[in-house]
């Protein structure tokens, strides 16, 4: 267990001394920012009582960030998501540095460690940016307001088709939020660990670790929306608000479990059944 620690330990350090990872982290605090900043103009000058409650100018749930949250989460979060760390392995083997450190760790525990700190860098990555949002909406909205961001009063509620939880909303819109902050950044780390995976078969560039399951995932969600319906483009399971009656919390955890089995398993079947020159 120390000699795990000690790994998952090295490989943060590998991490933070990585310009991929501040690059990324840097387009996802400009996203929060700039979406902050759509509403000090939308805001500026308004009487308090005319404020819209914090909760509703989060990036996310407002219509007024649409554009932000849409290319955030119909397009960037792979790449988010999997630039900052998920080709790890790809650059050792490039260089030739896992070869010295199969001599010093086991190689169950050097991958595993690398799985680790992909996930967890993966999932802060979206995470924090998108709360940073939400405590900068208390800056300039009330916690809560006699106004909706529909313009009606508050005893008017809002609709909540197209929400997966309306009950939580209706009893605590920020805990609500918070919820919707985590499911975005729990997909992104399961999209970092397929990542991760491709890492293990790709031989000739380091961009197709990033850019497959990137075009996977984004003709999902086109294709699934163009030839199905929109329920079964799975970006509008992370936004709080949809456009379209979603199946459930069910779909979403089945589709991303899946994945998650299917990289696990591709991981261990590189590293432990067909090893070849690894």
């Amino acid at each position: 267990m120390g000699t795990l620690a000690r790994l998952i330990k090295l490989e943060f350090k590998h991490l933070f001394s990585r310009k991929e990872f501040y690059y990324t982290f840097s387009i996802m605090i400009i996203l929060s920012a700039s979406a902050f900043l759509i509403f000090c103009g939308e805001l500026y000058g308004r009487d308090i009582s005319e404020l819209y409650p914090a909760n509703q100018i989060w990036m996310s749930f407002s219509h007024y960030t649409n554009m932000i949250s849409g290319l955030l989460y119909f397009f960037l979060l792979p790449i988010v998501a999997s630039v900052p760390f998920s080709d790890t392995f790809y650059c050792d083997k490039s260089c030739g540095v896992y070869k010295v450190i199969f001599t010093r760790y086991e190689r169950k525990l050097y991958v595993f460690a690398k799985g680790i700190v992909v996930v967890i860098s993966a999932f802060f990555i979206i995470f924090i940016p998108l709360l940073a949002n939400q405590l900068l909406s208390f800056l300039i909205s009330p916690f809560k307001s006699p106004i909706n961001i529909t313009n009606l009063p508050s005893y008017i509620p809002i609709r909540t088709n197209g929400m997966l939880f309306p009950e939580l909303y209706k009893s605590n819109p920020y805990i609500y939020n918070f919820v919707f902050m985590l499911i975005p950044s729990g997909v992104g780390s399961v999209l970092a660990l397929v990542s991760y995976a491709v890492s293990f078969y790709v031989k000739k560039s380091r961009l197709l670790v990033v850019a497959i399951p990137a075009v996977v995932y984004i003709l999902y969600n086109f294709l699934s929306s163009l030839l199905l319906s929109p329920k079964y483009a799975l970006a509008y399971y992370l936004l709080p608000k949809s456009h379209s009656n979603l199946l459930g919390l069910e779909y979403p955890v089945f589709i991303m479990s899946g994945i998650t089995i299917l990289s696990v398993l591709a991981i261990i079947i590189r590293n432990f059944v067909v090893r070849d020159e690894i």
